[in-house]
């Protein structure tokens, strides 16, 4: 199918009762042209000008465009708007020859036919769902969940979780996706991107079930389709997918793990498959996973699988998806320009774009503090200023991530002497088995700090108090900055209105690419010297100190013998007896090392010397 063209609007473009195009002088706005209403006059409204005048009725093949004055009076010439190509129709080989099957697809496309029908009717004509919604509106009465179309049982499950609200993102994406449009999503990190398209999937496939009599039926074919480009989004993606869903039976499916369960679930019937592209492509591809009934499909952080390499397979998935009215909708944190112009050849109508981060200064999330600070040397003297990190910016049962470019770095930086903490690593190598016990004992705080590569940088959804770059992101094959990589793996820390911090190590060659990332994210870092020990040992005492003093009374009458035995022992001294117990429970056992401030090395001292001559030449002067 060709590429089909994002028609770009520079005045906001609202659809009244009668399926008529209004210009009004808002600002940039992107919005779908569905291929039903093309054919509808276009009126154009500008304040200073004469009552409006209805345009000419359109021929069959295009649109006549609204004239507009310009500032001398003079009519602008018409422009021609080119019909978007429409859907095209489920291929005859997705039919089956059985009648019975050839019915029931029948039966489950004029019911998305009428389920669209009604919905247009339904919808309110100049309404402005998310014009003036920033991502960082979280009290706004109009995301109240009681103002949206959701069944009563998602009202219900979301209420479960203690969800009262919708985020922006997921009210802008609303009304837009449950009205049967094709859209690209974009908000930052930890908007709740998920739930935007998980909503309407699951509101779509309700309706569905229920208006086509196949709720529970043995045997049934999937009806909602979502794909993530790594097998821990996927199973995060299942399991939102599920808490908002209890009515439905969904399934995720991924590499690594054997076939036979998903082969099982999928002949047993399925409302809902969340997957990576390859593990579905292969399903698909030996006939136990027939997608000629899927009514909405989901991409999410389709940027990363469309660079990773899976556009081939998402085209085949996707090709397979035949059923009329097939929705898609992308979503993520990051839209490089050439994915809106890749984006729209998965879909069957031209997307509307909701974008809630658009041309802002800040593109990282403004809940994080972002730091940069300095640790000379080659990678494997970093271990030591990154323990130094966690000691001096974690608290004491926070979770961290330490992100690291390659494997081969993970693996060297767990094992490294000079990191004090517990500490397990996620990277591609690890079999898939250990990568869930791994997942589920950080998540269950059994450990606090995980070494990954960037297959945790997207969408993982967590508390996590501090991440750590072990040196700016950079793209391999040019060596430029990597500021999408930069934004999703800081945006695994201050999420859904937490605050949080990141943390990049930078060295002497890798302050110019930090900075550049700095620049084009707008958010502003503060550029630190790395921790020496004299300032983490007073962090430590300091932390320990405010940890003690929540301990309450009927815990400290078990140590007061012991406590009045430590005081005599310092001679009656209250302060140093405290003290002596805070040094122990921090570890410190001897007095902190010099560190040298050009090389980080312990017991050295880094000394600047100054000359009342002019004697010294240079930087290399010896004397």
């Amino acid at each position: 199918m060709p590429p089909t063209p994002i028609k770009k609007v520079k005045k906001k473009a609202i659809w009244d009762d009668e399926d008529v195009l209004k210009l009004t002088k808002k600002k940039a706005t992107v919005i779908a042209l569905p291929a039903a209403s093309l054919a509808a006059a276009v009126e154009a409204a500008d304040d200073d000008a004469p009552p409006k005048k209805k345009a000419a009725a359109p021929k069959k093949k295009r649109v006549a465009a609204a004239e507009e004055e310009s500032a001398e009076g003079k009519p602008r010439s018409a422009k021609r708007v080119k019909r978007a190509p429409a859907p095209a129709p489920a291929s005859d080989d997705s039919v089956t020859d059985d009648e019975q099957q050839q019915q029931q697809l029948q039966q489950h496309a004029a019911a998305y036919d009428e389920m669209l029908r009604r919905e247009a009717e339904e919808e309110p004509g100049d309404e402005e769902a998310d014009d003036s919604l920033g991502d960082d509106a979280r009290d706004d009465a109009r995301l109240a969940v009681s103002k949206f179309n959701l069944s009563a049982e998602t009202v219900q499950a979301l209420r479960n979780r203690g969800v009262e609200a919708l985020f922006p993102i997921q009210a802008a994406c609303f009304d837009h996706l449950n009205a049967g449009k094709d859209l690209i999503g974009r908000a930052r990190t930890g908007m709740g991107k998920t739930l935007a398209f998980a909503l309407p999937l699951v509101e779509k496939v309700l309706a569905l079930r229920k208006q086509t009599g196949t709720m529970r039926r043995p045997g049934r074919k999937p009806m909602g389709l979502v794909m993530a480009p790594t097998r821990e989004l996927a199973q995060q993606v299942a399991s939102e997918v599920q808490s908002v869903a209890p009515g439905l039976e969904s399934y995720c499916v991924y590499g690594g793990t054997p076939m036979g369960p998903s082969c099982t679930a999928l002949r047993a019937g399925l409302d809902l498959v969340i997957g990576t592209p390859g593990r579905i492509k292969d399903l698909a591809e030996r006939g136990v996973l027939l997608l000629d009934e899927i009514a909405f499909a989901a991409l999410d952080e389709a940027d990363q699988m469309l660079d990773m390499g899976f556009a081939e397979d998402m085209q085949a998935i996707l090709g397979q998806c035949t059923l009329k009215g097939r929705q898609t909708c992308l979503f993520s944190a990051t839209l490089p320009a050439w994915v809106r112009e890749v984006a729209p050849t998965y879909m069957h109508t031209t997307p509307t774009i909701v974008d809630l981060v658009g041309d802002k200064d800040v593109k990282a999330s403004t809940d994080v503090r972002h730091l940069a600070i300095g640790a000379p040397g080659p990678f494997a003297m970093r271990g030591a200023t990154i323990n130094d990190v966690i000691a001096m910016y974690a608290s004491s049962t926070g979770r961290v991530i330490v992100f690291c470019d390659t494997k081969a770095e993970c693996d060297s930086l767990s094992s490294s002497e000079a990191l004090k903490v517990e500490c397990k690593v996620l990277h591609g190598d690890i079999p898939q088995a250990t990568r869930e016990k791994v997942m589920a004992a950080f998540r269950s705080g059994r450990f606090r700090v995980l070494i990954a590569t960037d297959v945790a940088a997207r969408g993982l959804d967590m508390i996590v108090e501090l991440v750590v770059q072990s040196k700016p992101p950079v793209r391999r094959m040019s060596g430029r900055e990597d500021t999408e990589t930069y934004v999703h793996r800081s945006g695994r820390t201050g999420r859904a209105g937490r605050k949080g911090i990141c943390v990049t190590l930078v060295g002497p060659r890798d302050r110019q690419a930090l900075q550049a990332i700095e620049r084009t994210t707008g958010n502003t870092f503060e550029w630190l010297p790395s921790p020496n020990p004299h300032t983490l040992l007073a962090t430590a005492a300091q932390t320990a100190a405010s940890d003690a003093a929540t301990i309450g009374p009927d815990v400290t009458k078990h140590f007061m013998a012991a406590a009045a035995g430590l005081l005599a022992a310092k001679g009656g001294d209250a302060t140093e007896a405290l003290a002596a117990a805070l040094a122990l429970a921090t570890g410190t056992l001897r007095p902190p090392q010099h560190r040298s401030l050009i090389t980080h090395h312990d017991g050295l001292a880094t000394m600047v010397a100054t000359f009342r001559t002019d004697y010294v030449q240079g930087a290399g002067f010896v004397f």
